[in-house]
């Protein structure tokens, strides 16, 4: 039985501009987590991405304007059905792959 998906996200770097803008930027790791009949499975990674966040200030404080996920892979023994040409679009890296 698996009981469920987490993400991590890793390795964040963050880019402030002079206008008051910030990009941070980190790699997203799906991990599937769970139990079976004998004790916990060991996790597996189902898929990774990159996770771009941006910020804005104002009246001093930061406040997130937008969060995008970028994915880029997606193990073949991903529990939901992802159609192949959807899984073939996942495969290929940012620059290569066409919008949805």
């Amino acid at each position: 039985m698996n009981d469920g998906l987490r993400h991590a996200s890793l390795n964040p770097t963050v880019h402030a501009e002079e206008d008051g803008t910030a990009t941070a930027l980190s790699y997203l790791l799906g991990v599937l987590v769970g139990e079976d009949g004998d004790g916990p499975q060991r996790p597996v990674i189902a898929g990774e991405g990159l996770r771009v966040d941006r910020f804005r200030k104002e009246d001093g404080l930061w406040r997130m304007t937008a969060c995008t996920v970028d994915q880029m892979w997606v193990h073949s023994s991903f529990p939901i059905p992802i159609p192949d040409a959807e899984r073939a679009h996942y495969r290929l890296d940012a620059a290569s792959r066409p919008p949805i």
